[in-house]
């Protein structure tokens, strides 16, 4: 998917009573979506995913109808600050389309995946305030590509909005959570967010042991329509059992945005090497993990430049600051080789927002001062931050992508050029690292 000023070109017409301001994708296949839960909400393992797989070849329409954005208004009213911009919100956004379809029975592959070839999978991790539809544009452009994504919505507070659902069938909401978002030294904000990331960290892994299960026996999806045992008076519910043998053995991909990120990060960090495939942080927020990761984890292990793990970091233009430098440095990550950035992007182009907004009344100059969008058109800007995505899932590096996209550059966009200053960078590592006035809850101990 190269960037170019041609990609304008693949958007889908807007209609009035169902916009689809969203990119078309560029791979073979169309794209099927299929919501799961692994269990109820008395069971600690119970996950909530939603599924982007391969289904017709591109051209054949897909069994199904095309898929709603968010599944209710609620989900669309959670963003908002304010009553009067959910309003505004819930006009513009409810009858939102994307390119995916739900189909009537289920998960439905495309017939490659049906006659031997099999599914690597991606693991997606969403940000602070998003859930498992808010990235759909990103998940529907790697799955045409003939990836299975898994999104998880994460019900630590951190979503929008989420549910669980309890032993009777009925949903309980999961609120979002407001704390202040930090990005140094405060001791209390660190304690819960740190509880919020390992929350988070233990439902990727609990992910991966669905897509593990789901690939050698199949589950019971708890989102469907139970039915009930006359005699004994239990609730059944239908199996998800179309991916039997259709997933691949291969380490799974994570992908993770902002807090996703440094979600991701935190389970590469806590897991041997060689767990995981290919690994891509996207503007990753990580003030929420141990100081102690950092040095006792990734660098001891030689986990960030590892052979076994394949990992970059992917920036919009400003997401740069001296602590995040200082900390990935100390980790040993490469700045210049694995962190790659993207000149006039902010940090939402890596999510919907940006082409969402289009369907609203709200001006481009008020976008880009609400950091919505950047300076670079957000067609131009999407293919070349999602393009990245599907070429390095597919080659295992970057140096191609480099080569032909006109965007993307190498390293840092930091204004200081610190990241390019060895003395600076040694200097904020002692400050971070090697100051007996950081509290030590930041640490191990």
């Amino acid at each position: 998917m190269q960037a170019s000023s041609s990609t304008s070109n693949l958007k889908q017409p807007k209609n009035s009573k169902n916009p689809n301001p969203f990119l078309q994708t560029t791979g073979k296949y169309e794209v099927g979506i299929h919501d799961f839960l692994s269990g109820l909400s008395t069971d600690s393992s119970s996950v909530l995913i939603r599924f982007f797989y391969p289904t017709t070849k591109k051209g054949e329409t897909p069994n199904g109808t095309q898929a709603n954005w968010h599944e209710n208004t609620d989900y669309i009213t959670s963003y908002a600050p304010t009553s009067g911009i959910a309003k505004l919100l819930k006009h513009y956004w409810k009858n939102v389309k994307t390119n995916g379809f739900f189909q009537e029975h289920g998960i439905q592959l495309a017939s490659d995946f049906l006659n031997g070839d099999k599914l690597e999978a991606v693991v997606f991790s969403h940000g602070l305030v998003g859930n498992r539809f808010m990235y759909s544009m990103t998940c529907e452009e790697i799955a045409s590509n003939g990836y299975l994504v898994a999104a998880v919505e994460h019900r630590d507070g951190s979503a929008s909005l989420s549910f669980e659902i309890d032993e009777n069938g009925a949903r309980q909401r999961v609120e979002y959570v407001k704390h202040p978002i930090k990005y140094d030294f405060d001791a209390e904000i660190f304690k819960v967010r740190n509880v919020q990331v390992e929350k988070r960290t233990e439902e990727l892994k609990n992910v991966c042991e669905v897509l593990k299960t789901l690939g050698e026996k199949g589950l019971p999806n708890y989102l469907e329509e139970p039915t009930t045992d006359k005699i004994r008076y239990e609730l059944y519910y239908s199996e998800c059992d179309s991916l039997i043998n259709k997933i691949s053995l291969k380490p799974f991909h994570l992908i993770g945005h902002s807090f996703g990120g440094g979600t991701v990060l935190n389970l590469v960090g806590k897991s041997p090497p060689n767990t995981f495939g290919n690994i891509i942080a996207c503007d990753p927020w990580i003030f929420s993990l141990k100081l102690s990761l950092w040095t006792e984890n990734y660098l001891k292990n030689s986990l960030a430049q590892s052979s076994n793990n394949n990992i970059v970091l992917l920036h919009s233009e400003d997401w740069a600051w001296p602590i995040l430098i200082a900390k990935l440095t100390k980790a040993g990550f490469n700045i210049f080789e694995q962190c790659f950035s993207f000149p006039g992007t902010v940090h939402q182009t890596f999510s919907d927002a940006p082409h969402a907004s289009t369907l609203t009344s709200v001006p481009k100059w008020l976008q880009k001062k609400m950091c919505v969008r950047g300076k670079l058109g957000i067609d131009k800007a999407f293919s070349s931050v999602v393009g990245s995505m599907v070429y390095f899932l597919k080659n295992d590096e970057m140096d191609g992508f480099c080569d032909k996209d006109e965007v993307i550059r190498r390293g840092y966009l930091d204004e200081s050029r610190l990241s390019q200053n060895k003395t600076e960078i040694n200097k904020e590592m002692e400050r971070v690292f090697d100051n007996d006035k950081v509290p030590r809850v930041f640490f191990d101990e």
